[in-house]
């Protein structure tokens, strides 16, 4: 065993030690090679721009201000060239990249660094409106995506880089505001364009920094948006927060910034560079010692441990339902009086020496014989059984009363929207069934009980979101609303990255994300009032980003938003769970919608496009739909829909439900792999294209 253990440390020593030579080597004629960073003014940006110019590089860099523009002129040798970018402006963005074009010629670029982005506004997520996760999904996902996508082809042609700016919050999401969710969008963005672009020699890297110093961590431009979005809550929500609660997140989020915020800034501009530089980069980089020993490995935790140390380590709300439970527990001890408390304090204390003697004294006879090791196997695993035994037992809990409770299901024309609202009728909840036609609206009415309502709902119209509150809020009174359930999806368009456009994208995170978002913000007041349930309908791809475009994105940033909310609404009682299927036929993996759209973009690519990818490859690719729906995808949809069942009626529901057996077994072990291993394993159920 012992040596078994040296031989195992041995190993991992040579791997290391092969690893770090292998990394050694830089790319030659660093002069000829062209690299486009965006977000140069400052911070991450501007000391790479520099760092790479003193390095030989011709570095094109995108500012968004002139006096940036100006400064990095001022500093940079002559290969610099700088212009002026605003990532979230389409026409700032193709005159960039006409710009690259004809400085490149035919080499084609070398590396982009996709490092342009924003923090702010951040504060709890029902502080916040739609508005305000906006600007900030603009910059740091749809801005990356728009670069991406008018400079790919250069990049294909040099076989080059695309470098990825995202964070370590792009795997663990622990503040409400859209960060969280952009960074989860970009690792999807980033892992997907990945494996897509394996084919043709271009590698995709991400660098997940932790907190530096730098203006997305400036506390003082954190304390003035903290403060002004307080001072536009309204006095009901101030008053569930306290009026002291603005001073306690500043003093713990200036303790937290003097303690964890790391200020060498070349920790990560030096990944940046070995990104753009090494022969053999690494597909990721997580500089700062609290990513690596801090935040990695709590994403990796199950749900429960990340949720208590998180929600320990944040300021309580005046009303945390937590704080209730905790003081009402201390008052039933108090209020014992003296006698009582003293017999079972005497009888506790009398009885633990006579215990002791008789565990001593006396062995069970199951026991006799049995070395102590093997004493100590049998109480793990009857500790284990019990274990077991107590959260079926819990699981199985539900409530009472379910024929005064209110639910709301949004998308609820078809699929586990539609099932879902008449089990639950069935069941003799209230429910609200949004739909997007009135057809589908009159088809679930003539199916359900008088108990259901139906009502019109588009979830990406903000005014008619507000229409639907409204009436909620008139049919449930004093009550509010126990359940919402975001369901309303669509998958259309998806397949390779490169045969998108950004109204592709914005098509999908439209419905998918911001419809959720909205939604869920709008009809807070209302579940925050009945201390209710919000139960979010992702994927198994918000957790393995496997397909091009829109919908591993969205499915992302529903987990990060998710998560965070679980993380704020337990002090309200509002308990938040994610229903995560694996692949289930529905129109979201209707068959001949996908191919139709397969069809109609493989048409329009460009002739050199398709030639790369090879005349065979749409049929192939179909045919691995085909393939992949006979396989995978169930027709059993009440696998879904009775999870979305037990995390409205239980007592204690679930933060994730995992659906279909390919969930469990194929998808979510698959991502906690290395992500070598998931490439590999992805890649070979893909067609080869022309130029692998």
């Amino acid at each position: 065993m012992k040596d078994m253990f040296l031989y195992i440390f041995a190993l991992i020593v040579l791997y290391y030690v092969f690893r770090w030579f292998r990394e050694l080597a830089r790319v030659p004629d660093k002069s000829e090679r062209y690299v486009y960073i965006t977000g140069c003014d400052t911070g991450f940006g501007n000391l790479l721009t520099r760092h790479l110019d003193v390095l030989g590089f011709r570095v094109i860099a995108g500012c968004f201000t002139e006096r940036g523009e100006q400064e990095l002129k001022n500093i940079c040798s002559e290969r610099l060239t700088a212009l002026r970018l605003d990532v979230t402006n389409s026409e700032s963005v193709e005159n960039a990249a006409n710009i690259i074009k004809s400085l490149v010629g035919g080499r084609g670029l070398w590396a982009v660094v996709n490092n342009a982005g924003i923090s702010f506004p951040t504060a709890p997520n029902d502080w916040l409106n739609i508005n305000d996760f906006r600007p900030m999904l603009e910059v740091n996902l749809m801005g990356v995506i728009a670069v991406t996508l008018s400079i790919l082809p250069l990049i294909k042609k040099a076989k080059g880089r695309v470098v990825n700016v995202a964070s370590v919050f792009g795997r663990i999401s622990t503040f409400g505001g859209a960060y969280c969710i952009s960074k989860y969008g970009v690792e999807a963005f980033n892992d997907s364009l990945r494996r897509g672009m394996a084919p043709f020699g271009v590698k995709v890297l991400c660098i997940e920094p932790g907190f530096f110093r730098t203006a997305v961590t400036d506390y003082n431009v954190a304390q003035t948006n903290f403060n002004r979005l307080w001072e536009r809550l309204p006095q009901e929500t101030k008053d569930e927060y306290g009026n002291d609660f603005i001073d306690k997140a500043a003093q713990v989020m200036k303790e937290k910034i003097d303690k964890i915020v790391d200020s060498d800034l070349m920790k990560v501009v030096r990944c940046m560079e070995h990104a753009v530089a090494a022969v053999h980069p690494r597909t990721r980089y997580s500089p700062g010692w609290d990513a690596k020993l801090f935040w990695l490995p709590l994403s990796y935790m199950p749900s429960f441990i990340s949720d208590a140390f998180i929600i320990k380590n944040t300021v309580k709300p005046k009303v945390s339902v937590l704080y209730v439970k905790l003081v009402a527990m201390v008052k039933s001890l108090v209020a014992m009086d003296g006698k009582t408390f003293g017999i079972c304090a005497l009888q506790s204390v009398c009885a633990a020496p006579f215990s002791a003697a008789a565990a001593t004294l006396t062995t069970p006879p199951v026991m006799e014989g049995l070395s102590c090791c093997d004493c100590c196997w049998w109480c793990f695993l009857v500790i284990i059984a019990i274990f077991v035994a107590a959260w079926f037992y819990r699981d199985s809990c539900q409530i009472t009363g379910v024929n005064e409770k209110y639910v709301l299901i949004t998308g609820c024309d078809s699929g586990f929207g539609n099932l879902a609202a008449r089990q639950l009728d069935r069941r003799g909840f209230h429910v609200i069934a949004a739909c997007l036609t009135e057809t589908g609206a009159e088809k679930l009415q003539s199916t359900t009980s008088d108990r259901c309502q139906t009502i019109l709902l588009n979830v990406t119209d903000s005014s008619s979101i507000n229409r639907a509150v409204d009436h909620v809020r008139r049919v449930t009174g004093d009550r509010g609303l126990w359940g919402l359930v975001n369901n309303a999806g669509i998958s259309v368009p998806i397949g390779p990255i490169e045969w998108m456009q950004m109204e592709d994208f914005r098509k999908v995170l439209d419905v998918n994300l911001m419809g959720v978002i909205d939604v869920t913000l709008q009809f807070l007041p209302l579940l925050k009032k009945a201390r209710g349930r919000l139960v979010n309908v992702a994927s198994i791809l918000g957790r393995l980003s496997i397909i091009g475009g829109g919908y591993c994105l969205a499915k992302f940033g529903v987990e990060a938003f998710s998560d965070s909310l679980r993380r704020e609404l337990v002090h309200f009682g509002v308990k938040v769970s994610i229903i995560e299927p694996g692949f289930f036929k529905t129109q979201v993996t209707d068959l001949g919608i996908i191919e139709g759209d397969l069809k109609k973009r493989w048409r329009n690519l460009p002739e050199d496009v398709i030639k790369a990818y090879g005349d065979s490859y749409l049929e192939n690719y179909l045919k691995l739909q085909v393939f992949s729906s006979d396989i995978l995808a169930s027709s059993d949809l009440s696998k879904v829909t009775s999870c979305m069942q037990h995390a409205l009626s239980a007592c204690h529901p679930r933060s994730r439900y995992a659906t279909g057996w390919d969930a469990k077994f194929l998808w979510i072990p698959l991502s906690y792999l290395p992500t070598c291993v998931v490439d590999i394993l992805t890649n070979s159920m893909l067609p080869p294209a022309r130029s692998s």
